[in-house]
């Protein structure tokens, strides 16, 4: 039997934890879908980029890594709180080891299954689930481990050892013997639930496993205050004592006090037992799961006081969850995604969050506690999000419903809704793909509480390309959403935006032609600020120039195409060169990013060329682009960006925007495969300027054709329509690949020019379905 004082680890039975340094917000969530975000709030006096440059500093973006449990994982960068974690991913198991919790504070993210939290500092080190300390440790696919043991080295499914002895052992585990390993531990977890004693017996008996080469744990903070007795009873649903189910607590007055950092209560014959200050506070406990994770119930107490004097008791009873989280919406759909948050808040704005959700697992149910009096100390305020789909018997366009509904404030309503067709947007999507592929998509979104805190998450579902999808969106000027789409050779993500209800739109992604495109900002007001963008793209802050420009985007301002992701292994190559008075002061491969780059603080004129090539065994259009911007530049030391921009992952606002322009492309009659009829073609062409970066008067547009791959041009008939909106018109012959070479200048002296090969297709005949 295992001697052995649990450390303290830093989670909580909320499970996803968001916080920054200072009193801010913490936001807590059980979710598996593929996308969860989460956006702190930032204490009093301090501007929400502060909060975010905590963040952003958590980890390499885009790095897949894989947990000990087995789960692939990737850390990025471009997240409301910039930091965005991806649980599964298009086409991963949405759970191996049990539904994901993931935990983030104070700069750290955690994310592991359900199953396994109960085992930190019981056996398995948090580093083990750290993404940011997995991205570092592991290489050539093998994950280093540390296992120190007392007595025999127990075995450990999954894990190959490499050496051992002295109670010490080295090993390593693969993705495979990871969910071998994290298969055990979820067996081991079912076991022990039943006899609250987690760590103590089966496969980490005797064993601690650790990352090899991270540091011990710093030493546990004592507090520095009184302490108090608390002793919670809690009943399962036969109401007998509870046994293995997690309670957590959380300070009111202030987060500080108790709560982040703490480890949660496990009920053992029907009794958990807090050492805590005086004061108020907030409980909710997670009975989990039912038989073979078929169910979780959820227990909120709201707020209780835990007296100086005496020891005070309170009770939870797994009944009281007695509202099953259901939807009734105005088409049949089938529930694929569900999570309920509550955020609980002290007047000083501090507070906590929790949130669960079924992570993508259809036949996990949600049962929450209904309540009816409002806490008198702070606030309280719930959130019901769920991803419903059309059924696999149902004919014509698939449809999928987003849902988001904030509570009322201050109380638990019951769970069951029936969102009306006058409530939601309507959004038709026609995914445009030229050949025939699989592909992944999901909506990341939710609502934005009036205190800027949020919880956004996401169900990847499959998707079959070229499509035409439905969206049923929960609208409102506080609920966000933003979709992204994915294949093996692309893909396309969209900014956040708003709503109205009853709005009816049409949104095409990866229309071609793909070229380079900016980052953009599609909110306004209050919200954009709230859910701000990294990064801001073509910034000059002081002598210091930032460029960036991502291709193989499409035609819709927000969308941002993949870029140069996979590098020279993925097919994708590139190159880059900024000149300054046509002196060449920068260039490189833009796949290891476009550099910051020095010019001088006299005015000058910026010439910046941009490639990008992609030659991958589906890709037959839009395989290449080169563009060139040129624009003045000088310095303007005042100069900012307003709320709901930010100048780079610092967070700063101070820097000026540059005043690059950009062409958009409207092909009239493009089927979804790419192709249009042969005869006469007609292209819409939008000239402008990147967000923010000015308005000045269009002087010049030209355009020109080949059908030869770029060996020789042909002029095209160019129609000004006014404000920057043009019409292309020429004839093209059956089968021919579309090249095409445009050109803008503006009345600052600014132009882009810009050449893209293959651009889009004439269909060989009508049977194709070139026209629509």
């Amino acid at each position: 039997m295992r001697r052995h004082v649990p450390e303290a680890a830093v989670l909580t039975a909320g499970l996803m934890i968001a916080a920054v340094a200072g009193p801010a917000l913490a936001t807590a969530a059980i979710n598996t879908p593929a996308v969860t975000a989460a956006i702190t709030t930032p204490p009093a006096g301090r501007a929400p980029q502060q909060a975010i440059r905590a963040a952003a500093t958590t980890g390499p973006a885009g790095r897949t890594v894989f947990l000990v449990t087995g789960e692939q994982v990737s850390l990025g960068t471009a997240g409301p709180a910039g930091v965005t974690v991806t649980t599964g991913g298009p086409g991963q198991p949405v759970r191996s080891a049990g539904p994901l919790q993931t935990l983030r504070q104070d700069g750290t993210t955690q994310v592991m299954p359900v199953t396994a939290a109960p085992y930190l500092g019981r056996g398995l080190s948090p580093a083990l689930f750290e993404p940011t300390a997995l991205a570092r440790a592991e290489s050539a696919g093998r994950l280093p481990l540390r296992i120190s043991y007392s007595g025999g080295l127990p075995a450990l499914p999954g894990v190959t050892i490499t050496s051992s002895g002295d109670g010490t052992a080295t090993g390593y585990l693969t993705a495979a013997g990871a969910r071998t390993f994290g298969s055990a531990l979820a067996r081991q977890y079912t076991a022990d639930h039943a006899r609250a004693s987690y760590g103590q017996d089966g496969i980490l008996d005797g064993a601690d496993i650790s990352l090899a080469g991270t540091p011990a744990p710093a030493p546990v903070a004592r507090p520095a205050y009184p302490m108090h007795t608390l002793i919670v009873t809690g009943t399962d649903l036969a109401g007998h004592p509870d046994n293995g189910d997690l309670i957590d607590l959380h300070n009111v007055d202030a987060a500080s006090r108790y709560g982040p950092g703490a480890l949660p209560g496990i009920f053992y014959h029907g009794t958990a037992r807090f050492s805590v200050p005086a004061g108020h506070y907030y409980a909710d406990a997670t009975f989990c799961c039912g038989h073979g994770f078929s169910a979780v119930h959820i227990v909120v107490i709201p707020q209780f006081i835990v007296g100086r004097s005496g020891t005070t008791t309170l009770h939870v009873s797994e009944r009281s969850a007695t509202s099953r989280i259901a939807f009734t919406t105005p088409r049949p759909a089938a529930v694929r995604d569900e999570s309920f948050s509550v955020l609980r808040l002290a007047a000083n704005g501090s507070g906590s969050g929790s949130t669960w959700g079924n992570g993508g697992a259809s036949d996990l149910a949600l049962w929450v506690s209904p309540t009816a009096a409002r806490p008198t100390a702070g606030t309280l305020q719930t959130e019901t999000e769920a991803t419903l789909t059309s059924p696999s018997s149902a004919r014509g366009t698939p449809y999928t419903y987003r849902l988001d509904f904030p509570g009322s404030g201050g109380i638990i309503a019951p769970q069951h809704f029936s969102p009306g067709p006058a409530s939601l947007a309507t959004v038709h999507e026609r995914y445009y793909q030229d050949a025939k592929s699989s592909g992944y998509w999901c909506t990341l979104g939710g609502y934005i509480f009036p205190d800027g805190a949020a919880t956004l998450s996401c169900l990847y579902l499959p998707l079959r390309l070229p499509q035409d999808e439905t969206q049923y969106l929960s609208a409102g000027p506080s609920v966000v959403w933003s979709t992204t789409y994915s294949w093996a050779e692309g893909g396309q993500t969209d900014g956040f935006r708003t709503y109205r209800a009853g709005q009816q739109l049409t949104q095409d992604w990866g229309a071609y032609p793909l070229h380079p495109a900016p980052y953009a900002q599609p909110l306004h007001g209050s919200v954009a600020a709230d859910v701000p963008l990294l990064p801001l793209v073509s910034a000059r802050a002081g002598n210091t120039l930032t460029l960036r420009m991502t291709p193989f985007s499409d035609n819709v301002p927000g969308h941002i195409g993949t870029g140069y992701t996979g590098g020279r292994k993925a097919g994708v190559t590139g190159s880059y060169a900024i000149y300054q008075n046509g002196v060449r002061i920068a260039h490189g491969n833009p796949a290891r990013q476009v550099s910051p780059v020095r010019i001088s603080g006299r005015p000058s004129l910026i010439r910046f060329t941009l490639t990008a090539r992609r030659d991958r065994p589906l890709t037959r259009l839009s395989v290449a682009s080169s563009t060139t911007w040129t624009w003045h530049t000088r310095r303007q030391p005042a100069a900012t960006v307003p709320p709901g921009w930010v100048c780079g992952f610092g967070g700063s606002r101070r820097c000026a925007v540059q005043p690059m322009m950009t062409l958009d492309y409207h092909v009239a009659g493009l089927a979804l495969n790419g192709t249009t009829a042969a005869g006469r073609q007609v292209i819409g062409l939008d000239a402008g300027h990147i967000q923010l970066g000015g308005h000045a008067r269009i002087t010049r547009v030209t355009a020109r054709v080949s059908f030869t791959g770029g060996r020789s041009w042909r002029p095209a008939t160019l129609t000004a329509l006014g404000r920057g909106q043009f019409r292309i018109t020429f004839t093209a012959r059956p089968g021919a690949y579309v090249t095409l070479r445009t050109s803008a200048t503006d009345a600052a002296g600014g132009s882009v020019t810009e050449t893209i090969q293959n651009a889009y297709q004439i269909a060989s005949h009508p049977a194709n379905g070139a026209a629509r």
